[in-house]
């Protein structure tokens, strides 16, 4: 994985809640996506997702942060004085991870292939 769950700052805190992540190399950031699960044991997790932000298409360089604010709030970004740029993303959702029952958040790398659905007049026929 090109980029790395760093820290959740302000757990709990409206408004201040935000996962920060890290670019190791460069990447784009629309490849992931973050979620918030149960947590089922030190190192696993349930495969249910209850909330899904999938991030936005940016060209990450290696050294640039992301960090994703749980409230509602437009992208934006700064430079930072080593040269790597940190990006503000807004999950635009009110609750925190004490709304969750023994919660924690996921980062995962995508791969994907979508398909139109194609709605066929003709009924009964079945794969």
């Amino acid at each position: 994985m090109k980029l790395d769950l760093l820290d959740i700052k302000d757990g709990g805190i409206v408004g201040q809640q935000r996962v920060v992540m890290v670019a190791y190399e460069d990447c784009d950031l629309g490849h992931y996506m973050l979620a918030i699960t149960q947590k089922m044991s030190e190192n696993s997790f349930s495969s249910k997702l209850s909330t899904i932000k999938w991030l936005n298409n940016i060209e990450l360089k290696k050294g640039d942060i992301v960090v994703v604010y749980f409230k509602g709030g437009e992208t934006k970004s700064k430079k930072n004085d080593s040269g790597s740029i940190t990006y503000f993303l807004y999950w635009d959702i009110e609750k925190t991870f004490q709304d969750f029952s023994n919660s924690c958040c996921v980062l995962l790398e995508t791969t994907w292939v979508a398909k139109d659905i194609q709605v066929d007049s003709k009924e009964g026929d079945n794969i």
